[in-house]
């Protein structure tokens, strides 16, 4: 069922898979059709467990434990590994501007790696969610304001607003809650230039992703940055000495 406003029913779509590769291509290309934009945002919002672990590129990882994204209680559908998420959306042949993923744990350089294809932002979190997901209402109404913004400010904009819900709703509300919520808008091309060795773009790519991080969460996303660059070099250090 998609819902435009407040009650105008668009499409049944009946009940349908939401862990289903297929479900995920077709409503893209249906939005495609019609909805054509200049920009395109694609957000993910379910259960998450990180990097894929199942039967794709890690294939020396044992079978029995898959670490992924989309999860379908009704239907009983098991996780989708994070090669076969993105998959379904280049199946759909549209071009994205941000990816969302409205997740928990999606915000690991393994997980970014897997998606850096798909889109040359990226909004994900390092840690566990909470069910009611981000804050759309903030979010969606920042954009109806102002929906000329470029997809770095709303790539911010989702990221203000998860924080401010939490320190000023959900934290304030019961102050032996564990704070251990985090969010950050990644610039692909930083992981991806580390991960080939290229630390020159790599630095420049890490630097704008800082600055558009609001500064209470930088410090986590330049952990995720300062280890990519670890992983990186060690890569070429051992490429060079035939290891």
């Amino acid at each position: 069922m998609v819902l435009l406003d407040v009650g105008e029913l668009l499409a049944d779509l009946g009940e349908l898979d939401m862990a289903s590769p297929r479900t995920i291509t077709d409503f893209l290309v249906w939005a495609k059709e019609n909805y054509p934009a200049d920009r395109t945002v694609l957000v993910l919002w379910n259960h998450g467990n990180g990097w894929d672990q199942g039967d794709g590129p890690s294939q020396a990882a044992p079978a029995v434990v898959t670490r992924s994204l989309l999860y379908d209680d009704d239907n009983g559908s098991k996780f989708l590994p994070n090669h076969k998420v993105k998959q379904a959306v280049q199946a759909a042949g549209i071009k994205l501007d941000m990816l969302g993923l409205d997740a928990s744990i999606m915000g690991t350089i393994e997980a970014l790696y897997e998606f850096k294809d798909l889109a040359p932002v990226i909004v994900s979190s390092q840690e566990v969610g909470e069910s009611h997901g981000w804050d759309y209402a903030a979010v969606l109404g920042a954009l109806v304001s102002n929906p000329g913004m470029s997809v770095e400010d709303l790539a911010g904009t989702i990221v203000a607003a998860y924080r401010n819900y939490f320190e000023n709703v959900l934290y304030p509300q019961d102050p032996n809650y564990d704070r251990r919520h985090t969010i950050a808008a990644f610039r692909t091309l930083a992981e991806v230039s580390y991960a080939a060795g290229n630390t020159r773009i790599g630095d420049l790519a890490a630097k704008k992703a800082l600055a558009l991080t609001p500064k209470d969460f930088r410090a986590s996303l330049k952990q995720n940055l300062d280890q990519a660059k670890q992983l990186g070099t060690s890569r070429v250090q051992q490429s060079k000495s035939g290891g």
